[in-house]
């Protein structure tokens, strides 16, 4: 998987890191500082995430409820995994569509 591309020309990496950012992209030149989400990416996985997760947890509560060492064992893995992957790929969904909205 080559992971998120710059909008403008899909050949420059969007990251820098696993969650950072690049300033501008390597092969257009095309600024990311202009492109700030600000915290929408983090409101939109904390909300879309959390429901998910605590609706399995209380599916599986009522289903066979196993012990609360289950519930860790499940539930931390998948969160933060969850979080760290779902917040690339909308992070990078909102630059691109705020670069279609604002592009030149």
């Amino acid at each position: 998987m080559r992971g998120p591309r710059c909008p403008r020309c899909g050949q420059g990496k969007l990251y820098l890191g696993v969650l950072t950012v690049a300033p501008r992209c390597t092969s257009c030149g095309l600024d990311f500082t202009r492109l700030d989400t600000g915290d929408s990416a983090t409101g939109l996985v904390v909300l879309l995430l959390g429901a998910v997760t605590v609706g399995l947890a209380i599916l599986l509560e009522a289903l066979i409820s196993p012990p609360f060492w289950v519930h860790i064992v499940l539930w931390i893995p998948l969160v933060i995994g969850g979080t760290i992957l779902l917040l690339r790929v909308v992070k990078a969904w909102l630059i691109a569509q705020h670069f279609r909205r604002i592009a030149p």
